[in-house]
């Protein structure tokens, strides 16, 4: 068995030994050691390892996009007061922060006796 020293050794060797092979086939050209076939298919790999990122991004920006932009429009509105509802200087972030929306939807919807009203009726 290996100590741990040894095994770091040996690891740095085969890194160098692979580095060196590497070199060696990149200056006597890869079509000594390659059929044209395994050629083209590692350059589609690379080009599809340089593409992939990028679009696996756009892909992962978007979901985000469509999964967040809802509920980060609902918290603007939420806390908004009604007078700049419809105001189009008001994007995101409202002027002054208000909990009269919270408080009113309170009022109107009773949460505390539907909450009773369907949790009695809903079982």
């Amino acid at each position: 068995m290996a100590t741990k020293k040894e095994e770091k050794e040996f690891e740095k060797e085969r890194k160098a030994a692979i580095k060196a092979r590497y070199k060696k086939m990149k200056e006597e050209g890869l079509e000594k050691y390659l059929t044209p076939e395994q050629i083209s298919y590692n350059r589609r790999r690379r080009a599809i390892g340089m593409v992939w990122p990028f679009f696996r991004f756009l892909i992962l920006f978007g979901l985000c996009f469509v999964i967040l932009y809802p509920l980060i429009f609902m918290l603007s509105t939420a806390f908004r007061p009604n007078e700049q509802m419809n105001d189009p200087s008001v994007v995101w972030i409202p002027k002054s922060f208000t909990l009269d929306n919270k408080i009113l939807s309170e009022k109107k919807i009773q949460y505390k006796v539907n909450g009773i009203t369907s949790r009695t009726f809903g079982e």
